[in-house]
């Protein structure tokens, strides 16, 4: 398995800490370590640093590098996008280039800037899913919702597979208050992480039965014309049958 770490972000949502030139997931907010720091580290119990691989703008690379040799991993393990496209293509550009590595990678995309306070649960939780993974299914991961958050997306839980594993019914927007509310009252919603895990030839193949013209844009590798914003992979999670 491979972890892609989206290393993105205009840092402005956490100001006035962060800045353009240093976003949230390269500030210490949370441990020992910085955000994308802190993020690596609990990856290595599962996956090893020569198959974790980040993604970020370029303009954040030199930092990115010297927080990377910091941790020991490869700065050549740096995927960077001249502009920033989003969670989208960037994405799709990762699985363009993994694909080419290793034809049969299963891929676990994670945001840099997540705060996971059980790292040894969450490492058998991705060992789960990565057996889900290798049958084709493309996996999301739910966060089981404390509070009527309209922050976040939520996922609508479907058909039971075991293991705690469920079909999704429907990926769902962030919701006002109100059905906020009515999801933590009815239940079987979860919030929606922004962490997957698939096979990457899965994940293309969907795209390109999904969105042919960014897979076109992929297959070419020009991801300073993808034009592509942030929601595809809900589209694509939305609109095939292999997504848990």
């Amino acid at each position: 398995m491979y972890a892609v770490i989206l290393a993105g972000g205009s840092g402005t949502r956490f100001w006035p800490k962060s800045r353009e030139q240093l976003p949230k997931q390269l500030l210490k907010i949370t441990g020992q370590g910085t955000m994308i720091q802190n993020t690596l580290d609990r990856m290595t119990s599962v996956i090893p640093p020569e198959n974790t691989w980040v993604i970020a703008n370029e303009s954040h690379a030199l930092e990115i590098c010297r927080q990377l040799k910091i941790m020991g991993f490869c700065p050549s393990r740096l995927l960077t996008e001249p502009i920033g496209r989003n969670t989208a293509a960037a994405i799709g550009y990762s699985a363009s280039v993994l694909i080419k590595t290793d034809p049969e990678a299963i891929m676990a995309v994670f945001p840099a800037d997540h705060a996971i306070t059980t790292p040894e649960a969450f490492c058998e939780l991705l060992q789960q899913a990565e057996t889900f993974a290798a049958n084709n299914h493309l996996v999301t991961l739910g966060i089981r919702p404390i509070a009527p958050e309209t922050g976040y997306g939520y996922i609508k839980q479907g058909q039971s597979l075991g293991d705690g594993a469920f079909k999704v019914d429907q990926f769902v927007e962030k919701p006002d208050e109100v059905t906020a509310k009515e999801y933590l009252k009815e239940g079987g919603y979860y919030w929606n992480s922004g962490m997957f895990i698939w096979r990457v030839s899965t994940l293309l193949q969907e795209i390109e039965t999904h969105l042919p013209e960014l897979h076109a844009q992929l297959d070419a590798l020009t991801i300073n014309t993808i034009e592509a914003k942030g929601k595809y992979p809900y589209k694509i999670l939305n609109e095939s049958g292999k997504k848990i």
